[in-house]
């Protein structure tokens, strides 16, 4: 096995090293138990429920590790029946320029005491994008062409999902992404009183829709002309209780390109006051993660926290608060 994987959340510093050894213990551990179906692979991502590995013939598999409880083995079985569910609806489609993988079987693993299934399906020969060192990096023209991309992207989908997964709605979610604002804790408390006067603006307003509802680099590949051609990762798809939340992660850089193609595109038009406040609710998701895992990472909760507090200024007819009278202090 090579160690080429990454894995969703980590930060680049020495807990990566950490999460190699620790991938390198289950795929040896794999290796040994379903030896069909990972012989010769090599492990390429690392994620909440579990890993894919690369075949190296134009296919990879998504194992589902095996969780150690019994509510954690619930929920990593229902990402699966669903995302599974979804690719097969959707396999071989196309949004605008994204098409959806051809799932080529999937499998039960009782003979594993540290995996439960598996699905195999086309592999995406495009590469990543990261959209922090694009942004950073790229001419004004480059960022203006992924973006409307994106927003092209985003409207097929939407929309051909409205009939094809117009009875789909993800089991595993105990809250809906981007349906409510919840509290942060190490925040003061004005900040958390604004956060509950979002959650209130957003349970008035809100519009549901059909979502991908993980859309975010790592689900999918681009071009050398940076078009997405691949889109995967459907664990979340489905109907969602918030239409906008496809945007949450969209860096600010590049989000008034893809709102303006969406719009174009769909006819819709966009509440900008409802999607600043849904990027606030998935700032204060991750920060609420990072804060409450083991692995939680400072870098991550420090960037989500800065970019939460200039959201919550940006609305202050929303919120009533004033960022500059109301400093962060978190200790990050």
């Amino acid at each position: 096995m090579k160690n080429s994987f990454r894995h969703a959340g980590q930060g680049e510093d020495g807990r990566d090293a950490q999460w190699e050894r620790h991938v390198e213990k289950k795929f040896s551990l794999l290796e040994g138990e379903i030896p069909e179906y990972v012989s010769g692979s090599e492990v390429v991502a690392l994620g909440s429920f579990g890993l894919v590995v690369d075949h190296h013939d134009g296919t990879v598999s998504k194992i589902m590790l095996r969780p150690e409880s019994e509510q954690g083995m619930q929920k990593a079985r229902a990402v699966y029946t669903d995302e599974v569910g979804v690719l097969k609806r959707l396999q071989g489609r196309v949004f605008a320029t994204a098409r959806t993988p051809d799932v080529h079987g999937e499998a039960e693993l009782p003979q594993s005491d540290h995996a439960f299934a598996l699905y195999r399906m086309d592999k995406c020969e495009d590469e990543e994008i990261h959209w922090e060192s694009f942004v950073a990096g790229a001419d004004k023209r480059a960022i203006e062409r992924h973006f409307r991309n994106v927003g092209a992207v985003l409207a097929s989908f939407h929309e051909q999902g409205k009939a094809l997964l117009a009875d789909v709605v993800p089991q595993q979610k105990e809250i809906d992404y981007g349906a409510r604002v919840m509290p942060v804790s190490g925040f003061d408390q004005d900040v958390n009183e604004a956060l509950a006067r979002c959650d209130r603006y957003l349970r008035e307003h809100i519009v549901p829709g059909v979502n991908h509802g993980d859309f975010h680099p790592w689900n999918f590949r681009v071009n050398d002309d940076d078009e997405i051609t691949g889109l995967f990762d459907m664990g979340y798809a489905g109907q969602g209780a918030n239409a906008l939340y496809d945007f949450a992660m969209i860096p600010d850089a590049g989000l008034d390109y893809a709102i303006d193609e969406y719009e174009k595109r769909s006819g819709a038009k966009i509440d900008r006051d409802l999607l600043t406040i849904t990027q606030i609710s998935h700032d204060a998701a991750v920060i609420n993660w990072h804060q409450g895992h083991r692995n939680g990472d400072p870098e991550i909760i420090a960037a989500h926290s800065q970019s939460l507090m200039e959201r919550l200024h940006s609305l202050y007819r929303v919120t009533g608060m004033s960022f500059e009278a109301h400093p962060l202090i978190m200790g990050y």
